[in-house]
């Protein structure tokens, strides 16, 4: 029957005796333990129990050896070891084993043989381990203490020798199984190893074994061991010299530390109970001794039990017994014994609360819905259980907003309420349990508005469902966004739009801008703006874009002349961009062309006349030598009467004059030949090079190229009359003056470029 308690107070009391204390067989392999893997590999030696995952139950490492190379002569090399691990996935009470696997990949296994004992040697919460035994180079046994390291979230150890731990080592030969236990009770955990040394005898030269305890005491802290020993056989412990596998726990429940070992007694494997008796001073002291205890089994010659472990399993109080075994009467498998010194007790509990409320079970305060197992010890240091199942009652939690105009309330649960502010009412609801009305209440006020409005001529304003054009004080009721009453006292001002009539002229390619607005056409136009009042102004734009005009000359000049436009003079061929400005104030741009006219100074001379080569001009000739006028000489041809150097005056119908170079004539006789008539110039025109036919008779000495100005260009001494090179010379008339025979005969050459 299930009873809903508010207080609870509880004694258990249950006295055993040590004598009335029995273990039972329960079975093999329980709560899902695997004694080997499916395929009879990695069976269990020895089994580890702690909370290895820290979630309050007992899990367990498995260890045992993985192979043995028989190939070879054996050695600690030959054999590999395995760690499994069976993580509990039940809870404390009722255990349930999840399938073996692998505890550590890479897990470093010592060079010699591996027997581990777990605990946490260094109190940092996490668990060590104490491995016996690493050999060194003269095969002497060390054991090894294995310090848990976090490590990104994952683990590693950090190996720590006997030098480290102040430990001699075990001669070759040796076998000792390692236990981390609290013997001495100081707080600190101790090192209790149990197995053989080896001696060889110096009479028989036989390695003899000797049996015995080996005890390292813990003196230096708990959280830094350093250990004193090796002791034999501590505080009356002994193996009488017969193979021992011991273990060590508080089997009787007397708060302190005994050991129960399996021991080899002529053909059997007995329990032995070494009782601790502590002497005045604390130090343990193991005065009795019981061979096949408790109900334990024997097994004899057929029959094998391997490393037993000690465990409270059950969560009862008491220390139950686990044993790899091989018996004919139970099988074979991990032998689960229990310990029937605490009986399981569990007293099934209900109770509901009130949220907020908490109920006290036997010293415990609960106020929150759940399961709970509660530990009860007895009088002889035994667990009762409470299976505590505690129901919340949910309190009600009302949450009401509300809003009310000034001048009415709300009313809950009796209470009115008719100004703004946070109010709490408790009311009971349906499970007895507490309704809490949180009211949130706002009230509004009678609201009044002074409103000063300003709207443009023409537009309106609409307050409520009226609308308002005139300048005035109005007012008017509304009701507000609250649907509370709300009177606005308003005042209107209407105020004007504005105009603006500009006239504007400018220049074409120039605009005026208006607004945002840009206008560069003649026309008439109407913009739309904003004044100060923010109202319209409208401005009304009567625009005149006047021309300009860009006009082409080509003008010719005499070479030495010049022109004038407008406050600019030019006297050189090109052309130029004078800007001037019109009679309406704009751009009047004049593109300007000038060059000079051309005039050809050649002259040719024919036998006794001298002939200027360009036509239809006016002509004076003169002497070079005076530098005067010839009288009368004014035709285009012109007959010296005696030798000397003459040159022509040409000026055409722009009044353009210019002089043409001066030619050597010689007269000649009127029996004789003219030289000129007995040379030819050939190919001319010519691109580059010219030949000289000389049929004169006379030797040509040297040849003069002058411009068709009459400058001096270049001068060919003892010329060739065959391909004489024009090169770099530009296109044009050219007048080759050549000496000849005494004489100078000019004649004419055209270069022409392709």
């Amino acid at each position: 029957m299930k009873i809903t308690y508010i207080f609870i107070f509880i004694s258990l009391i249950s006295n055993q005796s040590l004598r009335g204390q029995q273990f039972s067989f329960f079975a093999n392999n329980p709560f899902g333990l695997q004694y080997q893997m499916q395929d009879s590999s990695r069976t269990v030696m020895k089994l580890l129990f702690n909370d290895i995952d820290g979630d309050g139950d007992k899990d367990v490492l498995m260890a045992g050896i993985d192979s043995v190379d028989k190939a070879a002569q054996l050695t600690y090399k030959s054999i590999t070891y395995f760690l499994d691990v069976q993580e509990n996935i039940g809870s404390k009470y009722n255990p349930v084993f999840a399938p073996r696997q692998s505890y550590m990949q890479n897990f470093p296994y010592p060079d010699g043989y591996f027997i581990p004992s777990i605990g946490d040697l260094n109190h940092d919460g996490l668990l060590d381990f104490i491995v016996c035994c690493a050999f060194d180079s003269s095969f002497n046994l060390k054991p090894q203490y294995y310090k848990k390291i976090p490590s990104s979230g994952n683990s590693h150890f950090e190996i720590n020798d006997s030098d480290t731990l102040q430990l001699d080592y075990f001669v070759r030969g040796s076998i000792f199984i390692p236990e981390m236990t609290d013997l001495d009770m100081d707080g600190d955990m101790d090192l209790l190893m149990c197995g053989f040394h080896t001696e060889e005898s110096p009479i028989t030269y036989r390695t003899d074994m000797f049996y015995s305890y080996q005890y390292a005491k813990n003196e230096g802290t708990k959280l830094e061991p350093v250990f004193n020993g090796w002791f034999p056989d501590p505080y009356g412990l002994s193996t009488d010299s017969l193979p021992t596998l011991s273990i060590t726990g508080d089997i009787d429940n007397d708060l302190d530390i005994d050991v129960l070992a399996l021991t080899q007694m002529d053909t059997f494997e007995v329990f032995t109970f070494h009782e601790n008796i502590p002497q005045p001073n604390g130090k343990p002291f193991f005065q009795n001794r019981l061979n096949n205890p408790f109900g334990l089994p024997k097994a004899n010659r057929l029959e094998a039990i391997f490393a037993h472990s000690l465990v409270d399993i059950d969560a009862d109080g008491d220390l139950d017994l686990f044993a790899p075994q091989r018996m004919l009467s139970t099988g074979t498998g991990i032998g689960f014994y229990k310990n029937n010194l605490c009986e399981p007790s569990i007293l099934e509990m209900n109770a509901s609360i009130c949220a907020g409320d908490s109920v006290v079970v036997a010293g415990q305060v609960f106020m929150t819905a759940g399961e709970y197992f509660i530990s009860v010890e007895k009088v002889n240091r035994c667990d009762s259980t409470i299976h505590f199942s505690l129901t919340v009652l949910p309190s009600s939690q009302i949450n009401l907003e509300s809003t009310l105009c000034f001048g009415e309330d709300i009313t809950v649960g009796g209470n009115s309420f008719s100004e703004s502010g946070q109010f709490t009412v408790v009311l009971p609801n349906q499970a007895g349990c507490d309704s809490i009305v949180s009211l949130n209440l706002t009230v509004f006020p009678e609201v009044e508005q002074d409103l000063q409005q300003a709207i443009c001529q023409g537009d309106e304003l609409m307050i409520g469902n009226q609308i308002f054009t005139e300048s005035g004080q109005f007012e008017i009721m509304l009701t507000n966004a609250n649907g509370c009453d709300s009177i606005v006292h308003l005042t209107l001002e209407v105020l004007p739009n504005s105009a603006t009539a500009l006239q504007r002229t400018i220049c074409q390619g120039e605009e005026v801008n208006v607004g945002t607005m840009s206008f560069s056409q003649s026309g008439s136009y109407e913009v739309n703006l904003v004044n100060s009042n923010g109202c319209d102004s409208i401005v009304s734009l009567d625009l005149t874009v006047n021309p300009t005009y860009r006009s082409n000359l080509e003008k010719a000049i005499c070479e030495g002349n010049s022109i004038v436009i407008g406050n600019q003079s030019f006297s050189q061929p090109g052309q130029y961009e004078v800007t001037l400005t019109s009679i309406s104030g704009c751009d009047s741009v004049i593109v300007l062309n000038l060059s000079f006219i051309p005039l050809n100074l050649s002259v040719t001379q024919l036998q006794n006349v001298l002939k200027a080569d360009m036509d239809g001009l006016q002509y004076q000739w003169f002497d070079c030598s005076t530098g005067t006028a010839i009288p009368g000489a004014t035709a285009q041809s012109f007959s010296p009467t005696a030798n000397g150097n003459y040159a022509v005056i040409i000026t055409d119908a722009n009044a353009c004059a210019d002089t043409s170079l001066c030619v050597d004539f010689v007269l000649s006789s009127t029996t004789g030949f003219n030289l000129a008539d007995r040379i030819n110039i050939f190919p001319t025109p010519t691109h580059e090079y010219f030949s000289i036919y000389n049929n004169t008779g006379h030797q040509m000495t040297s040849i003069n190229i002058l411009n068709s100005l009459g400058q001096h260009l270049k001068t060919i001494t003892n010329p060739t009359s065959e391909k004489i090179s024009m090169a770099g010379m530009e296109e044009g008339n050219y007048i080759l003056e050549l000496s000849i025979g005494g004489q100078k005969v000019s004649k004419k050459l055209t270069v022409v470029r392709e």
